[in-house]
Order: structure tokens, then sequence, then C-alpha cells
């Protein structure tokens, strides 16, 4: 049985070092798989999007230490990691000047691991 934890992100103004925290902890739980298991089935993504319509995407945080975030103006910031085999997922989308659709989501059958990311990554949003 999976259990999948929601947060609804409201009035929350994200700088640059917040996003590259959160970033962190996606990472950390990539690599973590990847040392277990060199054959994982996980997947994660940092994408921006921006308000010329131009989208980048990447496997690491290169994206957020870089000039692409400082230079163009984000639209979206999107952060996923997924393993398919271990039935694990973390999400979150902030999307700039909006309140719908900031969300973080993680999903997973350990109650333990989603209430720990979970907690772990709200605190960051909340700081």
């Amino acid at each position: 049985m999976e259990e999948t934890r929601r947060y609804n992100i409201e009035k929350r103004v994200f700088k640059k070092s917040d996003i590259q925290r959160i970033g962190k902890v996606f990472l950390d739980e990539y690599e973590k798989v990847q040392c277990e298991d060199e054959y994982s089935s996980s997947i994660i993504t940092f994408r921006l999007d921006c308000d010329d319509d131009t989208s980048y995407a990447s496997k690491d945080m290169e994206l957020f230490d870089g000039n692409i975030i400082d230079i163009k103006r984000t639209r979206k910031v999107e952060i996923s990691f997924h393993d398919y085999k271990l039935s694990k997922y973390i999400n979150i989308s902030i999307i700039h000047g909006q309140s719908y659709g900031n969300t973080l989501i993680v999903v997973g059958k350990n109650q333990d691991w989603v209430n720990g990311k979970f907690t772990t990554i709200k605190e960051i949003i909340d700081s």
C-alpha cells in the first residue's frame, strides 16, 4: 500500500538558496539509491520554465548553480525524483506569482520514508 502526502504551498517567496536546499534533498535521495543499486530504475529531473517560453532540464543541480536562473526570468521550477522499483516519488512544483499549482508531493510504500522526506522538505519551504 502506498502513502501520499501533499502540501499546497501558499504565500511563499523562494530565493535561489531555498531552491538549492530543496534540490539537495532530492539529489541526496537519488544518489543514495544509485549507490545501493547500480541497476536502479530511479530518475531525477531539475526543470526551469522561463517567461520567454524556453525550458531547461538537467539531471543535476547545474540549473540552480549556473547563470540561467540568475539571468532568465523563471516562471516555473519543478524537481522530480522517481524510483519505480522501490516505489518512491517526490515532486515539487513552484509557479512564479501563483498560488495554484505550487505543490509538494511525496509518495511511497514506506511510511517512515514518506513522512521523513515530506517533513524535511516542508521545513525548508516553511523556513
